[in-house]
């Protein structure tokens, strides 16, 4: 099903377009892995073994949530900005994002963890 903006609800375009919101924001240095380094080396392994494409490492997490989706980004923070600013400009930006590309009434939790400071 698309919506609007063009974006299917969990297609890659929209992971990709979230990515880039988040790597546009300023003081962020990189994306992360949406979960553990274990986590995601046995979705690769699993994926090689299956034959089925690897999923990507350095990208948003996006799942539904309390009637609505949750949208998960693990950063790396610039040293010269301020961590706490730029974690609530990546999380608005992410909501403003799913507002303005999706659906303005559908419940977005971003949870934003910076996990360097590079």
């Amino acid at each position: 099903m698309t919506e609007p903006g063009g974006f299917e609800q969990d297609g890659a375009a929209l992971v990709d377009a979230l990515n880039l919101t988040v790597l546009a924001v300023h003081g962020v240095s990189e994306l992360f892995p949406p979960r553990s380094v274990a986590h995601s080396a046995a979705d690769q392994l699993a994926a090689a073994i299956r034959g089925d494409e690897a999923p990507k490492l350095r990208t948003v997490l996006i799942e539904e949530y309390d009637g609505g989706v949750k949208v998960t980004a693990r950063i790396g923070v610039e040293v010269a900005a301020k961590t706490p600013e730029v974690v609530t400009a990546v999380a608005s930006a992410i909501r403003t994002f799913m507002a303005s590309e999706i659906d303005e009434k559908v419940h977005c939790v971003a949870s934003v963890q910076a996990v360097s400071i590079q």
